[in-house]
């Protein structure tokens, strides 16, 4: 597919602003929410987002800790009812550069065995080399790395699953869009009919900024993992969700921290590799049930129900089951939006 029409799918990719939200860093006690639109409460914990219109609890002796929008601290204390304890309730948060690459949704989940780009899809990246990542049918032993954009037509063939792209290629100017295609033989990353995926290099005065943003909201917590899903998410909230990726995938099999698997799910999902995010999901709906996270399990349970109804890869029911799941916990506790819009999809 010519970049011409790589360029004409990233028109659906626009800057603009999407509504910030508080997360939860740290609940002691009894800490519940209570969403807009809600008619009852589930306990809040660790990554639970709260957004406009949005009710947080404190029990006796319980305190909650909030990120803010601004990466400020916002606390409650015991008894007390409120939105986000934070300056501003609701900010816009714009990428830095004016890009904010929005959520995608594929409309397909690539096969077990097809010839899949990895990344960097759909993302900003961290480095003008960035490392070119693929999955291959196990009889593909060889493929060719395809990189273009303006000023750029650049081929090169490669023996395993990555590549970090040379320094004699041509230059990846930041702040231009670039595509990656892997072939080998009839085999394609890219499908009939879709475009290529996307990516942009991020200059080097906004990625420090991000940088002082990440090491900001690491000091907010002093768990490794805690820290990791701080990171993640701000980075995939900048649109660098390759490097949210990268941040999560090492430490998301040994962690039993739902909201890990849930972020590392949903950035999967919005550069399109929709048969990780299944998996991602399916860890991150165990994970919150054993815990008791009914507002995670719901979340996981809904999305798993949406992607597994398109996906061949589900097992036969499954679909249904993950739906009726999260419909359960919505009618316990009376989220209107949420069950109408599940109810249409069963």
């Amino acid at each position: 597919m010519r970049m011409a029409a790589a360029l004409a799918l990233m028109t659906l990719l626009q800057a603009g602003t999407v509504e910030a939200q508080a997360t939860v860093i740290a609940a002691s006690g009894k800490v519940s929410i209570r969403r807009d639109g809600w008619s009852g409460w589930l306990p809040a914990r660790f990554g639970t987002a709260v957004g406009t219109g949005d009710l947080l609890h404190t029990g006796p002796g319980s305190s909650v800790a909030v990120l803010c929008p601004d990466l400020t601290r916002g606390t409650l204390d015991a008894d007390e009812t409120s939105g986000a304890p934070c300056t501003v309730a609701r900010t816009p948060v714009r990428a830095e550069g004016g890009v904010l690459l929005a959520p995608l949704r594929s409309g397909h989940v690539e096969a077990e065995h097809a010839l899949t780009l990895l990344g960097p899809r759909w993302t900003r990246v961290e480095d003008a080399r960035p490392t070119i990542r693929w999955a291959a049918p196990p009889a593909v032993t060889e493929v060719q790395v395809t990189v273009r954009g303006v000023g750029v037509e650049w081929s090169t063939k490669v023996k395993g699953a990555s590549l970090v792209y040379p320094a004699n290629a041509p230059r990846l100017i930041p702040g231009r869009q670039y595509s990656v295609l892997i072939t080998a033989g009839s085999l394609s990353s890219t499908r009939d009919g879709e475009g290529w995926p996307v990516f942009e290099v991020v200059a080097p005065e906004q990625l420090a900024e991000i940088r002082r943003q990440v090491a900001k909201v690491r000091a907010l917590s002093p768990s490794t993992e805690q820290k990791t899903f701080l990171e993640g998410h701000l980075l995939a909230a900048r649109g660098l969700r390759a490097a949210a990726i990268d941040r999560l995938q090492p430490i998301a099999p040994g962690s039993a921290e739902p909201v890990i698997h849930r972020l590392l799910a949903h950035t999967y999902q919005n550069v399109g590799l929709d048969r990780l995010a299944i998996d991602s999901y399916r860890a991150a709906a165990a994970r919150s049930a054993a815990l008791g996270d009914l507002d995670g399990e719901a979340q996981a349970a809904a999305a798993l129900g949406e992607l597994c109804q398109r996906s061949k890869r589900c097992a036969k029911g499954e679909a249904q089951g993950h739906l009726r799941r999260a419909l359960a916990i919505y009618e316990q506790i009376g989220a209107k939006d949420e069950l109408t819009r599940l109810r249409r999809l069963r």
